[in-house]
């Protein structure tokens, strides 16, 4: 699935994007696409806290992590327009 951020804000008061996964996951790849190095999506595993970065273009993108995690949220923490992020919940 792509999910597309496109203003700045902060949790949890207004995610850009809550996911929700349909089945118990193995855990989450998350990619931020494009290449201008100057857009930052972060990504939360609770709605709460920033548990980690997306920079397109940089060494952090992308992020595959394991955990039962139902739910990623994601927010733009900086960049100009949209930023289009692959999500990808592994079973």
């Amino acid at each position: 699935q792509v999910a597309v951020v496109t203003a700045v804000v902060a949790f949890p008061a207004v995610p850009q994007v809550d996911l929700t996964a349909l089945f118990e996951p193995q855990g989450w790849s998350l990619f931020a696409k494009g290449a201008s190095g100057d857009a930052v999506v972060a990504y939360s595993l609770d709605g709460t806290n920033d548990h980690g970065e997306l920079t397109e273009g940089k060494a952090t993108n992308p992020q595959s992590f394991a955990g039962k995690e139902r739910r990623v949220w994601l927010r733009k923490v900086s960049g100009t327009g949209a930023i289009s992020v692959d999500v990808q919940a592994k079973n």
